[in-house]
């Protein structure tokens, strides 16, 4: 291009140098004869020498004002190599000197305000390499140094306000790799630095408001690795950093409450592993874990009252292996375990009264194999399995402190449960706690009487009432809620009105071990005694059978324990009353066994 430029003002000057003044046709004419055989006289606007060298070297004054306009030297070298004075002001507004080298290699001056407003040099090099002043305000709006390096590397101030809304080094590196403000407002808009590493690596402000709404690092590691603001909040909407890890592992915030709707880390481990907000309450209503294992293992939250409806842990295991509340009452009322083993093999709340009234277990074996209270009293209707045989122990005259839990934990060895029934009186604090345990183990609590000094056939009514009522509410304070099902009067006494009329099935036996005969605890008759007892069971027992015990003798304990042991080798499963009764059960009616 630049030889180019010589080119043409070589011909110009020619042109200009080889057409004699006072000539109309080109011939050479005296003019009128006036002046005659004088030399023609030279025109000083015009100076070229190429390269004689009385120096010169073609310099054109285009105004004829004496002060040459265009100089060209290429190259003699007095300097030049072409300055033109576009505004015939006296002083160069551009200067080119490609390159011989007494230094600009392009400057332009667009406003003839004496700074140059267009600066090239590609690179020869006296710096520059293209500086560009749009407004004339003395500040380059277009910085361009790819890359020879006096440095920029792009620089573009678009709005002319003296702070660059371009900035790029790619790199260099005196830094940028790429600042682009969009707005104009002095803040970058768009970072991008992968990766120099001063930073950055993608940092996008769509709306302006000096806050990114799009970060990302991947993987610088100065963080992020992804952050994106979509409502222009100021905080993340959607976070993934898979994995640098600078943790997120996935936060999704679909409604900008600050809260993950979606959160996933498998597995970075910040922990997540998958949470989902489905109505973005700030309540995860599903949780899935497989298996970092920091739990859950998948929790469904299905009415988003912020309690897991669907509980599944197969097999984590920290323990459920499906728990549903259908109820959303935060109590599951399906529990399913087959089998990995936390128990359950499925029960079923269909009342929402906390109590199974569906029990199967076939076979975990945790006992049951189909339990089922069809009219929803929390008792079982039937509990019965073909091939079965089912025995119902009974302990009368409790609670006694120190035998009453040793005789539920001896039962819990079999897997079974039994029934305790109760002296009012006889139930203090202590005592109290312990039907509790004994509930909590699967037993139940039944009425005996008061102060059991009075028998039901003989006493008054208004003292039959008092026995019952008053026993009834000292169950009820340690158990509340819990509903008594059955009684048994003491001595198996009972008038036959007062028996239709009650509101509990009156319980009996078939099977009585006479353990209140056999106390006597001297080295010579204690084994014969409990001997005894045992035996007084294990002739009558059958299918079906009550056996009647009682809790305040150590005798008794010990028969107790070897009744289980034989009974259980027989084949025998061990129930409450109510279970045994079963779709039998019925209040007002004597029973002296199951079948």
């Amino acid at each position: 291009m630049l030889v180019s430029l010589i080119s043409a003002f070589l011909v110009l000057a020619l042109l200009v140098g080889c057409a004699p003044k006072g000539t109309s046709d080109g011939e050479k004419k005296p003019d009128n004869g006036s002046n005659e055989g004088e030399e023609e006289k030279k025109d000083e606007s015009i100076n070229i020498d190429t390269d004689g060298d009385g120096v010169a070297d073609i310099n054109i004054d285009t105004d004829g004002d004496g002060i040459p306009d265009i100089n060209v030297d290429t190259n003699g070298d007095k300097v030049a190599d072409i300055d033109i004075d576009t505004d015939r002001d006296g002083k160069s507004d551009i200067n080119i000197d490609a390159d011989k080298d007494g230094l600009p290699d392009v400057n332009v001056d667009t406003d003839g305000d004496l700074i140059a407003d267009v600066n090239i040099d590609t690179d020869t090099d006296g710096t520059a390499d293209i500086n560009l002043d749009t407004d004339g305000d003395k500040l380059p709006d277009l910085d361009i140094d790819t890359d020879r390096d006096g440095t920029p590397d792009v620089n573009v101030d678009s709005d002319a306000d003296r702070t660059p809304d371009i900035n790029i080094d790619t790199d260099g590196d005196l830094i940028a790799d790429v600042n682009i403000d969009t707005d104009s407002d002095g803040g970058s808009d768009i970072n991008v630095d992968t990766n120099g590493d001063l930073k950055a690596d993608v940092n996008i402000d769509t709306e302006g408001d000096g806050k990114a709404d799009v970060n990302v690092d991947t993987d610088g590691d100065l963080a992020a690795d992804i952050n994106i603001d979509t409502d222009s909040d100021g905080t993340p909407d959607i976070n993934i950093d898979t994995d640098g890890d600078g943790n997120a592992d996935i936060n999704l915030d679909t409604d900008g409450d600050k809260k993950p709707d979606l959160a996933i880390d498998s597995d970075g481990d910040g922990i997540a592993d998958v949470n989902l907000d489905t109505d973005t309450d700030g309540v995860a209503d599903i949780n899935l874990d497989t298996d970092g294992d920091l739990k859950a293992d998948l929790e469904i939250d299905s009415d988003g009252d912020g309690t897991a409806d669907v509980n599944i842990d197969t097999n984590g295991d920290k323990k459920p292996d499906l728990n549903i509340d259908t109820s959303g009452d935060g109590k599951a009322d399906i529990n399913i375990d087959i089998d990995t083993d936390g128990r359950a093999e499925i029960n079923v709340d269909t009342d929402g009264d906390l109590k199974a009234d569906i029990n199967i277990d076939t076979d975990g074996d945790g006992k049951i194999d189909a339990g089922i209270d069809y009219n929803l009293d929390g008792y079982f209707d039937t509990v019965k399995q073909d091939g079965v045989k089912y025995v119902a122990i009974t302990i009368d005259d409790g609670p006694y402190t120190t035998l009453q839990k040793k005789f539920v934990d001896e039962m819990a060895k079999y897997n079974g449960h039994a029934t305790f029934y109760v002296v009012g009186n006889r139930v203090g604090k202590t005592a109290g706690n312990g039907l509790v345990y004994a509930v909590e183990h699967g037993w139940e609590i039944g009425i005996h009487a008061w102060t059991h000094d009075y028998y039901y056939s003989s006493c008054t009514d208004e003292k039959y009432v008092e026995e019952i009522s008053k026993t009834a509410a000292v169950i009820e304070k340690y158990l509340p809620g819990y509903k008594i099902r059955t009684m048994r009067p003491p001595g198996g006494m009972i008038k036959n009105e007062r028996a239709a009329a009650s509101e509990y099935a009156v319980v009996l036996w078939d099977v009585d071990s006479n353990d209140w005969k056999y106390v006597g605890r001297g080295d010579s008759v204690r084994e014969k005694n409990i001997e005894t007892i045992v035996n007084n069971v294990m002739k009558s027992v059958k299918n079906g059978s009550i056996v009647l015990m009682h809790e305040l003798y150590s005798n008794s304990y010990e028969a107790y324990c070897e009744i289980l042991r034989r009974l259980d080798e027989q084949g025998y499963e061990f129930v409450t009353v109510s279970e045994l009764l079963a779709s039998k059960y019925q209040s007002g009616k004597k029973f002296w066994s199951g079948r």
